[in-house]
């Protein structure tokens, strides 16, 4: 059987999940009427912003702390942030810490990994932050992604773009001494510069934003995923 020639590695978070559709959720357990509406978009927002910044601290820190954990003391930073008298109930904090694990996906994934699966020319994982458990709840909980492969760094104990987690991806997949024949997807800048310096390809999901980062910049650039099924044959044919 012919290998794939690209094999397109796609983040989870921000990239084929909704981070922001838990918002709903948190408004209901926050019990946030109509008029605070905004209150459970800011705190959701803050939740992700402090999750990412506490994997660069930890990091930095050559500490690592399971993303689970991380996504609990970031949800109870953000909600101390915006609700230093509210104190969240341990059924509360359960519950919303299984809704992150049962997140939205965008409305173009199910037909980009669709085309990929059914084109022999490509193959495709999914490469986290996501500790074992978290991926596992999240595949199981979702129709779209229901047995695809993942590729954890919770095996290195390390976070993107840590170059270990890169080149972690590449040994996962056997491709080592190519890493131009992996393409990783993401939404999130310092993930895109973090895998270039590796030497994979890169695609960065925009989502209609300007590149800002000053460290490196994407191969290719798309507005959504959508456009990965119309652009990757003219690509790399």
């Amino acid at each position: 059987m012919t290998s794939p020639s690209k094999i397109f590695a796609f983040d989870l978070y921000g990239t084929l999940l909704d981070t922001a559709s838990i918002s709903t959720a948190l408004a209901k357990c926050l019990e946030v009427d109509s008029q605070d509406a905004t209150l459970s978009h800011k705190i959701t927002a803050d939740w992700r912003r402090y999750q990412l910044e506490y994997t660069w601290r930890l990091n930095s820190m050559n500490y690592y702390q399971p993303f689970s954990t991380v996504t609990h003391i970031s949800l109870t930073h953000a909600l101390t942030q915006h609700l230093p008298t509210y104190k969240p109930s341990a059924t509360t904090i359960t519950s919303l810490l299984a809704t992150y694990n049962a997140l939205t996906p965008f409305p173009e994934v199910e037909k980009t990994l669709s085309t990929l699966t059914q084109d022999p020319a490509f193959s495709w994982v999914i490469f986290s932050n996501g500790c074992h458990a978290m991926l596992s709840a999240t595949i199981a909980n979702s129709r779209v992604l229901r047995g695809a492969r993942c590729v954890s760094v919770d095996d290195v104990r390390r976070f993107k773009p840590d170059p270990e987690t890169y080149r972690y991806l590449l040994e996962q997949l056997g491709r080592e001494g190519d890493p131009a024949s992996v393409v990783l997807v993401s939404g999130n800048p310092f993930d895109i510069v973090g895998a270039g310096k590796v030497g994979l390809e890169t695609v960065w999901v925009s989502g209609g934003a300007d590149w800002c980062d000053g460290l490196g910049r994407p191969r290719r650039v798309v507005v959504g995923l959508e456009e990965i099924v119309d652009g990757v044959r003219s690509w790399w044919d």
